[in-house]
Parts: C-alpha cells; sequence; structure tokens
C-alpha cells in the first residue's frame, strides 16, 4: 500500500540520522495511526508502525517526524525535520472516487522555530513536498501549554493557523476535468487558511513503560471546503501506543 511506502520510507531516513550518534537512552514500542480522512471515502483503515522516540542534544525522533536541531537550546531553537503527508488516496477506496486518478501520500521537509516561556511554548513552521507529489507547501503557526510534568502526566494542547498552497490543494482536494462527473465538479482549488489543533499527552505507567498519544486536528477553510471531494471542514488524526525505555 502507498501510505504503507511512504511511512516506511521515512522511518528509514528518520533511523539513518541516528546512525553513529551512541544513544545513551531511547524508547521504542508499537503505535497505531488512525485518521478521519476528509475526501469522501477515502481510505481510513489504522496503520501499525513501530514507535520510536529519542530527544538527544541535536537529533529527536518523536512519532513519525524526525528532526535535527541545528541552532539555539532549550529555550528557542530552530530544526529541520521529516514527516510523512497521509492524505492520499485510490479511485477504488470507494465508489464516489471512481475515475479519480491516485493520489499518493508523500513526505514533508520542513522547518521550525520554537520558542519556549515558562510553560508555554511557540512554533513557527514552514514544510514542502520533499518528494514532489503535489509540489505544495505549508506555513503554521501554533501556540501550546504545558500542564504536568513527563515523570507524572504531560499534557500539551496546542491551536493555531496553518496556510496551505495552491498546489497542495489541487492535488488532494481537486478535481481535474477529465475525472469530473455529474457528482463530481471539476475544481482547481486555491491557497486557503485553516485552524489547527490538537494536543500530546505523555504518561508513565511503570519506571520504564509510558503511553503515548498525540491527536492533530484540522478544521478546513473555504479552499478545501468547498471542493466536491470533501465531506466537511473536520479531521482529526491520531498516534497512539506504548513505549519501553532502555
Amino acid at each position: 500500500m502507498i501510505r504503507r511506502q511512504t511511512v516506511a520510507g521515512a522511518l528509514g531516513i528518520l533511523l539513518a540520522l541516528l546512525a553513529g550518534q551512541g544513544l545513551a537512552q531511547w524508547d521504542m514500542g508499537v503505535g497505531v495511526i488512525a485518521r478521519d480522512p476528509v475526501q469522501k471515502g477515502a481510505d481510513d483503515d489504522p496503520l501499525v508502525v513501530p514507535l520510536i522516540q529519542y530527544s538527544g542534544e541535536r537529533i529527536y525522533l518523536r512519532g513519525i517526524e524526525a528532526g535535527l536541531r541545528f541552532q539555539g537550546d532549550e529555550s528557542a531553537h530552530t530544526s529541520v525535520f521529516v514527516r510523512p503527508r497521509l492524505d492520499g488516496f485510490k479511485g477504488s477506496d470507494d465508489p464516489f472516487l471512481e475515475g479519480m486518478a491516485t493520489r499518493r501520500n508523500s513526505l514533508d521537509l520542513g522547518l521550525r522555530h520554537t520558542r519556549t516561556l515558562d510553560r508555554w511554548q511557540l512554533n513557527a513552521t514552514i514544510t514542502t513536498d520533499a518528494l514532489g507529489r503535489s509540489s505544495g507547501q505549508t506555513v503554521t503557526g501554533t501556540v501550546g501549554h504545558a500542564f504536568g510534568s513527563p515523570r507524572r502526566l504531560l499534557f500539551v494542547p496546542y491551536a493555531g493557523l496553518e496556510w496551505m498552497s495552491s498546489d497542495l490543494v489541487a492535488y488532494y482536494y481537486g478535481v481535474a476535468a477529465a475525472e469530473a462527473g455529474p457528482d463530481r465538479p471539476a475544481y482547481r482549488g486555491v491557497d486557503g487558511v485553516n485552524l489547527v489543533y490538537g494536543a500530546r499527552v505523555l504518561a508513565p505507567l511503570t519506571a520504564r513503560w509510558s503511553f503515548q498519544g498525540v491527536v492533530a486536528g484540522t478544521h478546513y477553510g473555504d479552499a478545501v471546503a468547498d471542493s466536491p471531494l470533501t465531506e466537511d471542514r473536520n479531521r482529526l488524526i491520531s498516534i497512539l501506543g506504548l513505549s519501553y525505555r532502555f
């Protein structure tokens, strides 16, 4: 499946970043990715993936994202990262999508600046399609607040705004003239702004076992909501898993 290939490729890149780092402490387990696709009839089967967590002096692994911090410290730093984009679908996923060309999952390459003020966390992020499938970009700004601590229970909700380029909207939510039909008019799509929100949870269960979860939601603007492929404006993606600290 395209989605499995995308995630496997991303994990390969993440692990390659760790080569020769001499990890002193790391977590490994299994996680489940569940998504509520915004496109009508798109495949929503959950995906089981290895869960590898690591936070070093420069390199981190977090869920399905890996990054390299190249400037700053814990209070303010800039990182480059990679993560899968799981917005793809196939025409065979549902009768409504029959006649649509496959939209492939991809890999985003991003740049993020993070600033921490006491328990507040401010993030500014830019991404681009590293595999050239949509050739699209996003620009996102979020504000989060940490409650609790990693030793007992850490809960970090966040909210912000995301801009999506017209190329990204056209690839995943557009309908070409050759794909149009009576119930699926042609739609080119334009750039748009969405509301993004979510939370991260870390709950130690024993000295070595812990539960980790990330829920990311999007409330889409008109650029996506006006597409004949979408059912509503809201989408959720969650990554839940158990990990063991070595």
